[in-house]
């Protein structure tokens, strides 16, 4: 309804999709700007709010690379991001005033940086200073952790390029079974460590101070 800004879509299947994001050298936009831009217009006292009820992904390639910034030696590098094998359904999207929500079941993936996830359920909420994840359930090869809820914060996201020390971390964990391997993915610093820990309690404090 664009009269009234708001739009609900049903259903979207992606079986063996490719969907690839890009901001080229030299520019500031991204390649669907037009799209961004379209969505951007109303005036302030208006805001167009979309719902999607659900996307199922199966086998589908995702990737987003920022070709401004360098590629990183080691881990998940957030300007150059691809996502192969790319499976589970996204429920209930929303997206309102920056603020979006979704939850999400039975997701996997192969990062381009070595990391796999293998089960991922949970409530997932973004918005410009936090990500916040209530019933998470994870598995990785290694890991497998249990929350009822975990806040990420900081103050942009640029932050989370410095996830050691700018990003602080406040929720309750139970009883989880996490590998340095994994956690290193995220925090290059810890590559060399191929411990296991098992954890449970309430965390908070950022990496470096935890």
């Amino acid at each position: 309804n664009f009269k009234d800004k708001y739009a609900v879509l049903k259903d979207i299947t992606c079986s063996n999709t490719r969907i690839k994001l890009q901001q080229y050298k030299g520019s500031d936009q991204m390649n669907i700007q037009f799209l961004l831009d379209y969505f951007d217009q109303p005036k302030s006292d208006e805001v167009f709010t979309v719902k999607i009820e659900k996307v199922g992904l199966d086998h589908t390639y995702f990737s987003y690379h920022n070709w401004n910034k360098a590629r990183i030696a080691y881990g998940i590098d957030y300007n150059h991001i691809e996502l192969r094998d790319f499976k589970g359904d996204i429920l209930e999207f929303r997206n309102r005033d920056k603020i979006s929500s979704v939850d999400l079941k039975d997701v996997a993936f192969n990062e381009s940086s070595g990391f796999t996830l293998k089960d991922l359920d949970c409530h997932f909420v973004l918005n410009p200073k936090k990500i916040k994840i209530e019933g998470l359930h994870l598995k990785t090869d290694r890991s497998e952790i249990i929350t009822n809820g975990i806040a990420f914060n900081y103050h942009d996201m640029d932050d989370l390029n410095d996830f050691v020390n700018a990003v602080f971390i406040e929720g309750t964990v139970k009883e989880s079974n996490i590998s340095i391997k994994d956690i290193s993915y995220f925090v290059p610093s810890l590559k060399d460590m191929e411990r296991a820990v098992d954890f449970s309690g309430e965390v908070n404090g950022t990496i470096n101070n935890l």
